[in-house]
C-alpha cells in the first residue's frame, strides 16, 4: 500500500512539475509582448505547482517584475522578497527588492538591502545616493512641511488616474488619462489588467468641488488606448497617444 501511494505521489509531482513547466513558458511569451497582467496570472499559477525552490524563485522575480511594469510597488516587493527567500540573491534581485520597499516608504528596511546591494558592488555609486534619498525622505517625513496634500476624491478611482492636461482656454478645466470602468471599450489592457486608457474632463464649480469626470466623446475615445493629453499654447488642438 505504502509502495503504491508513493508511486501515486511521485507520479503526482511530476505532473504538477509538467504543468507548471508548460505554464511558465506561456506565461514567458506574454510577458515578452508586454502582456504583463496575462503572464502574471499564469506565473502565479505555476508558482503554486513549483516544488523546487530555485524554480520559485525565478517565477517570482518575473511577477515581481510584472507588478513593477504595473506600478505596483507593495505587489512587487512582496514578490521579490519570496524571490530572495527562495535562493535568488543577485545584486539584480536585491536592488529591485530595495527600490521597491523605498517606493512604498519603508525607508529602514529600503537602506538595510542597499547596504547588501553595496557589500555585494562596493564600486556602484548608486547605492550611496539610493541610501541618501532613503534617508532625506525620512527626515521629510520627520518634520513635515504646513503644505498639506490631500486626495482629490471625485477625480481619483481605484483604476488607474494619472496626467492631468489643463487647456489654457478653460478656466476651471482638466483633462485626465484614466482607466475607470467608464472608459470605451469591453476588452481590458493584457499589460494592466484593467481596461484600455481614455481620456476623461472635469470641471471646478465656484466653490472648489470637482464633477465626476465624463469621457470625451468619440473620435477622441476608442476602443483602443488614449490618452496622456497636451494643448498648444491658444488652446486650439489637443495632441495625445493612441
Amino acid at each position: 500500500m505504502n509502495r503504491i501511494l508513493s508511486i501515486a505521489l511521485v507520479a503526482f509531482v511530476l505532473l504538477a512539475s509538467g504543468c507548471a513547466k508548460q505554464m511558465t513558458q506561456k506565461a514567458d511569451g506574454l510577458y515578452k509582448r508586454g502582456l504583463y497582467n496575462d503572464a502574471m496570472v499564469l506565473y502565479k499559477k505555476a508558482y503554486a505547482k513549483q516544488s523546487k525552490k530555485e524554480d520559485k524563485a525565478a517565477t517570482a522575480w518575473k511577477i515581481g517584475e510584472s507588478y513593477r511594469m504595473q506600478s505596483d510597488a507593495k505587489e512587487a516587493a512582496n514578490w521579490y522578497e519570496k524571490s530572495y527567500s527562495n535562493g535568488n540573491k543577485t545584486p539584480e534581485v536585491i536592488w529591485a527588492l530595495a527600490t521597491a520597499l523605498k517606493m512604498i516608504g519603508k525607508y529602514d528596511e529600503a537602506i538595510a538591502k542597499y547596504n547588501e546591494y553595496k557589500a555585494a558592488n562596493p564600486g556602484d555609486a548608486k547605492a550611496e545616493a539610493a541610501i541618501a534619498s532613503c534617508q532625506q525622505a525620512q527626515a521629510w517625513k520627520d518634520k513635515p512641511t504646513r503644505f498639506k496634500v490631500e486626495n482629490a476624491a471625485a477625480l481619483n478611482t481605484k483604476y488607474f488616474d494619472f496626467a492631468v492636461a489643463k487647456n489654457p482656454n478653460a478656466k476651471n478645466g482638466i483633462y485626465i488619462t484614466s482607466s475607470r470602468e467608464a472608459s470605451a471599450g469591453t476588452k481590458n489592457d493584457g499589460w494592466y489588467g484593467q481596461k484600455f486608457f481614455d481620456l476623461f474632463s472635469a470641471e471646478m464649480d465656484n466653490n472648489g468641488k470637482w464633477s465626476t469626470p465624463v469621457p470625451l466623446a468619440a473620435p477622441i475615445n476608442t476602443a483602443a488606448s488614449e490618452g496622456a493629453a497636451v494643448f498648444d499654447a491658444f488652446g486650439k488642438t489637443m495632441y495625445f497617444t493612441r
